[in-house]
Parts: C-alpha cells; structure tokens; sequence
C-alpha cells in the first residue's frame, strides 16, 4: 500500500479522532511526521496541538535537530523546556515564546545568573511566562533582583518559581514590577508583603510561606492536640494516629511591615506557616474591590480572631483551612465557642458529603477537632443547624 494512499486514509477520520491520536504523539514526532504536510485542515489540528505542547531540549543532540526543522519550529513551536545550557542557543532560534522552562541546579546557577542578564537587555527576545525548575531550593539574591527588576522584560507577564524559595533583600527591592502572575516561595511574611509592594501590575499570586515571623524551639512535642478550622470535607483531611511535630513561636522582635495590595490583584493563594492573621487580614480587606478569590492553607501559631474571618467581603470566594499547631491556650479555653463563631456567616444548605456552608461564596466547610485518636465533625458534634433552602 503506498504512503499517499495510507495518508489518503488518514485524511478521511474526523478531526476529534484525528486530535485525540496527537494525543499520543510527542512535540517531535508531531513535527517531524505532519510538520510540513500540504494540507490546510492538518495544518491547522497540528498547529493547535504543537502551541500547547512543551518541546523539551535537555541534551545538544536536539538543537541539530531543530535546525534540521528549523522553519516548522519557529512558525508553530510556543513552549519549550531547556536545560540552562542551552537556553541560549534556544532563544536565538526562537527569541518569541508563550513558556519557557529552565532546568537548573546549584552547579548550573551561574549560567542561569548570565543568562537572565543577559536577556533582559535583548529587545526582540518575548518569553510570556518563564519557570525555573530546580532541586536545590533556592534562587539567589542576584537573579531574583534581575527577575523582578522594573526596567527588565523578561518574562513579560508571569514568573513560576514554585520549585525553589525567592532569596530578598527587602531594602533592595525595584520600586516597579510588571510581572501580572507570579507563583513563589518565600522565608517569611515580611518578604510577602514586600514584594506586593513592587508589583502594581499583578493580578494572581499563589505563595508558600516557609516561615511566618516564627522561630523553631528545640524541644518536640509528642502527641500534641491541634485544631482545625477548614473548608475541607472531613473525606479530604489526613488523620494521622501518631503525631510529632517540631515547635514553633512568634518571633518576640518583629519589623514594622506597611501592607499594600495592589490595584488589580484578583486572586490570592497562600500555603505555609503564619504567626498570626493581622497582616493578611489586612491585605484581604485592601484589596477587597478587586479580589475575587482567597485561598488560604496554613498552619497557625496563634488564635485567629473570628472576626476578622467576618471582615473579608461577601463578594469574595474565600476558601479557608487553619491548622492550629501546639498551642499553649488555658485549660478553660472553650474551643466549642470559639468554632461557634465562625458559624456567624448564614449557614445555607447542608448536603451529602458537606457538613454545611456558611455562605454562597464559600463551597464547603467543615470544622473540626482532632488529637492523635479523636476526629470530631460538625454538624452533629459541634450542634450546628441543618437548614434547607
């Protein structure tokens, strides 16, 4: 049977069929076997598949290879993952990106360093969100200072450093940023709301705190009762039967710290350890007019006031889970009344598989107690009411 007649074949299954079997295909093959095929209605699929693939370049061997495809790469190839290496050579051949993703590690680091330098002075080079991916849980002081610096364009909107914690200098921070999304880790609060300060363009933010204004205290603490309030169904909570945990406190000296929410901030996730809820509390309700969503998962170290769960707008998708960790309260203290409280939002429904909902912006919520052996749920032990619509 002849090629022309087999591709014939091919040509005469639907698009859906045709799409799901590129499915199976990885960016090179994609382009090495419908690449440069004289037939609009491929071309098209093909090119709606390769601008959301990732052509991944860890070794030299492929660059030959894209300057064999060179003209097919540059017209439908968007996103592309490098080693540092080769980031390079990579972006001389195709200087416009919607993603690029670099791969790095402690003994690569001063390539990545002379590679941002480098291309945050090239004026045709566009990369729309860049990821930095390494194992040593870092980015210096200096790259990050060129990353975020005001005058720089790359990338032009968003920055993905999930991998690896930002190192600051909040004294030496741009005093403009045009980063819009941006997904980090930084060592404490402090660095959070200094960098919101320099980015009056940002939209999104997802953050993981490391430390939260807390400082480790050397004794552990074995089967330590904690406290949750969350909007988690119990089905997704982890019961552990066996709990040790390091202790932290707040630190006893902390900065003076001037809480800025940017204009345009639309949505707010924040994972990690926090000392209190004062400063994010107040960056919520700044930002109250534009912000559409809060997700909040952190582990606290001290009580959160209820009230100021009661402050965040109604408007706002506010999907919460605290983790009370180690707490030193009064034997007295009344935990029952204290979860009570967050109840003051009208309860609306109560579902399957939901324990109830405390407003229309907020899906589930579930509060409980737990110590190593004892997973108490609402509604039924903490007597909350069951109410239909």
């Amino acid at each position: 049977m002849s090629s022309s007649h087999i591709l014939n074949q091919f040509l005469s299954l639907p698009n859906e069929l045709i799409s799901h079997i590129f499915k199976y295909l990885s960016a090179a093959d994609l382009i090495e076997s419908f690449g440069d095929l004289p037939n609009y209605r491929l071309q098209q699929l093909f090119a709606f598949r390769i601008s959301l693939m990732n052509l991944k370049i860890t070794a030299a061997e492929p660059l030959v290879w894209i300057n064999q495809y060179r003209t097919i790469v540059q017209q439908y190839v968007k996103r592309v993952v490098i080693d540092i290496e080769f980031a390079e050579n990579i972006l001389y051949i195709m200087p416009k990106l919607d993603a690029l993703t670099i791969i790095y590690d402690y003994e690569t680091e001063y390539y990545l360093n002379c590679f941002v330098a480098h291309f945050q002075t090239v004026a045709d080079v566009h990369v729309g969100t860049l990821t930095l991916s390494t194992y040593d849980g870092g980015l210096n002081t200096n790259i990050t200072n060129l990353l975020l610096n005001g005058n720089g364009q790359f990338p032009e909107h968003t920055l993905n450093v999930s991998d690896c914690r930002l190192a600051l200098n909040i004294h030496d921070l741009p005093s403009h940023c045009q980063l819009r999304h941006l997904n980090c880790i930084v060592q404490e609060e402090a660095f959070l709301h200094a960098l919101l300060a320099c980015l009056p363009n940002l939209e999104t933010i997802k953050v993981g705190l490391i430390s939260n204004g807390l400082e480790l205290e050397s004794d552990i603490f074995m089967n330590a009762k904690f406290v949750g309030v969350s909007t988690e169904t119990d089905a997704d909570s982890d019961v552990q039967d066996h709990v040790v945990l390091s202790r932290y406190i707040p630190k006893k000296d902390t900065p003076n710290i001037i809480v800025v929410a940017p204009p345009y901030l639309r949505y707010i996730s924040i994972t990690g350890d926090i000392a209190n809820f004062d400063l994010l509390s107040q960056l919520f309700q700044l930002g109250s007019k534009s912000l559409k969503i809060i997700k909040l998962k952190v582990y606290a170290y001290s009580i959160i006031d209820p009230e100021q769960m009661d402050r965040v707008d109604n408007h706002i998708n506010f999907d919460f889970s605290i983790d009370y960790q180690l707490l030193q309260l009064p034997a007295d203290f009344d935990w029952k009344s204290y979860i009570d409280a967050f109840s003051h939002r009208p309860v609306l429904r109560c579902e399957e598989k939901r324990f109830c909902c405390l407003s229309s912006t907020i899906n589930k919520t579930v509060f409980w107690l737990q110590t190593p052996k004892i997973f108490v749920t609402s509604p039924q032990a903490l007597c909350f009411p069951q109410v239909s619509v």
